[in-house]
């Protein structure tokens, strides 16, 4: 009898798919609606500060890149602190405010107002002593 349709199952197998195609559109309408209502207007990841990107011990990595030794993308600080060692015989000072740095940068606990002060302080003096030449 089913195989020669003389029931009624025809009928059911034909709605079958439809509660999964409610569920679907349901989804896609109702997770955009939900994406809208999570992001909020005029918010965007770049206007998330991260921790410590304001850490003066920047200003140290641009007085280097200015002189032709920048960075490289994904060379850590010791490493770049090694290879500039072969240029330069200033990096020795540069560990203690580093240290500070990390601190202010990965810390969750961060830097005390204190600390800040005396990590711009260090860092100020550090570019004093070293004063780029034209």
């Amino acid at each position: 009898k089913f195989r020669w349709s003389k029931t009624e199952w025809r009928k059911y197998f034909m709605w079958a798919p439809a509660p999964l195609v409610l569920i679907v559109l349901a989804r896609f309408i109702l997770g955009k609606k939900w994406r809208r209502l999570r992001a909020k207007p005029g918010e965007s990841s770049a206007d998330v500060l991260r921790p410590g990107v304001d850490s003066d011990f920047y200003l140290v990595e641009k007085h280097f890149a200015a002189r032709g030794l920048e960075r490289s993308p994904g060379e850590s600080w010791s490493d770049w602190f090694r290879r500039l060692a072969r240029h330069e015989n200033t990096v020795a000072g540069l560990q203690p405010i580093l240290t500070l740095h990390q601190r202010h940068r990965f810390d969750p606990r961060g830097l005390t107002e204190s600390e800040r002060a005396e990590l711009r302080r260090q860092v100020g003096d550090w570019l004093a002593a070293r004063p780029l030449r034209p």
